[in-house]
């Protein structure tokens, strides 16, 4: 007689695989905050490291120069070539610049290096410190983060070079160049220091406002050139404490324009005095947004980052206050700051404008909160 046995196994019902998938969707609800609370943790640590090291890098300029690097000539081309460099394909190109080509005692320099201006282009060996180097301190300190090949490329070449230490992980990446306008092929810079300047981008309105030099970071030219004026900032000018002053902060961008680039964010490193690598430090720091921040209506850039002025509108103007020229950050609840003394710190974004503007002064006086 032959037995016959019967398997009592069976599959998953419809029921219940339903079940089992709802129960993965709710521990992936549960879990992925966690995840990205986790991520954003780390690549906020990894900002403030960026900001912790391009201060250092600011004190062994001071130590070796005897004075901080500047924001560069009072003009955002002058350290950027008139026309195309031609190893730079015209994909990679956005915008020419204005480089001044001068005599210096006999000889025909310019205002990115030590040579004359041939065929457009600068020729000699990039100015290493200011006031020579028209570039701004983004591009002085390079031999100080070691990247002095970096610095001793040809005029124009910098604006395309990929500089991770420079770019906040929150926001982006660092192996990209910019796709659109001015800032084609251009690379990202997340870092800006205190400006105290007029709206207009004048060099005659700047240097004659007192306010352009209350900051750490000043524009600066060698008075030869073209008689604007040479400002060297010590350590010694900072006497409102180095630990109470902001020497650098995080830029605020939109979010659809952190790949494409914008106006105040394309030759970064190739820029003099410029929304690039500096930003208003009388307006509060605001969190990126594509919004008008006050009333949260979405908005276009061309209403809430129009180009070119430092503005600083009333948070009443509307469609939105134009927000090109401030400080800000992708972190929640604020940006990272690299104080004087090389400490960094968090800038809520609900702090005061007084105390916000009391900071980022080097010598107003005024005491600040301890807990800001």
């Amino acid at each position: 007689m032959t037995t016959r046995f019967i398997s009592r196994h069976r599959g998953f019902t419809l029921i219940e695989l339903l079940v089992v998938i709802a129960i993965i969707a709710v521990l992936m609800a549960l879990l992925l905050p966690a995840i990205q609370k986790v991520r954003e943790t780390a690549n906020r640590s990894k900002c403030a490291n960026n900001l912790k090291q391009l201060a250092l890098a600011m004190h062994n300029f001071h130590d070796n120069v005897g004075r901080f690097p500047s924001a560069g000539w009072y003009e955002w081309c002058n350290a950027l070539p008139v026309a195309r460099p031609p190893s730079i394909p015209a994909s990679d190109w956005g915008q020419n610049g204005c480089i001044i080509a001068y005599n210096d005692g006999g000889v025909q320099v310019n205002s990115f290096s030590n040579g004359p201006v041939v065929n457009n282009q600068p020729t000699g060996t990039p100015w290493p410190t200011p006031p020579r180097q028209a570039a701004g301190w983004p591009f002085q300190i390079l031999p100080y983060i070691e990247q002095q090949a970096a610095q001793n490329q040809p005029g124009g070449h910098i604006r395309n070079t990929n500089l991770p230490i420079f770019v906040c992980p929150t926001r982006r990446g660092t192996s990209f160049r910019f796709t659109t306008g001015s800032a084609l092929g251009g690379t990202p810079l997340d870092y800006a220091a205190p400006y105290f300047g007029p709206v207009s981008r004048d060099r005659n309105v700047i240097r004659n406002t007192p306010s352009t030099f209350w900051g750490i970071i000043v524009p600066s030219e060698p008075p030869i050139a073209r008689g604007m004026p040479d400002t060297p900032v010590r350590m010694l000018n900072i006497t409102d404490g180095t630990s109470q002053t902001i020497l650098l902060g995080e830029k605020w961008l939109r979010p659809d324009q952190y790949i494409s680039g914008a106006w105040m964010d394309d030759h970064n490193f190739s820029s003099a005095l410029d929304q690039d690598h500096m930003r208003i430090g009388d307006q509060v720091p605001l969190q990126d947004t594509i919004r008008n921040p006050f009333t949260n209506a979405i908005v276009s850039a061309s209403e809430n980052n129009p180009c070119c002025d430092y503005w600083r509108d009333p948070d009443t103007r509307l469609p939105s206050p134009r927000l090109g020229s401030r400080f800000g950050s992708a972190h929640e609840s604020g940006m990272n700051v690299a104080m004087a003394d090389g400490s960094v710190r968090q800038v809520r974004f609900s702090i005061s404008q007084v105390v916000f503007s009391n900071l980022c002064q080097k010598g107003d006086g005024n005491v600040v909160p301890s807990d800001f």
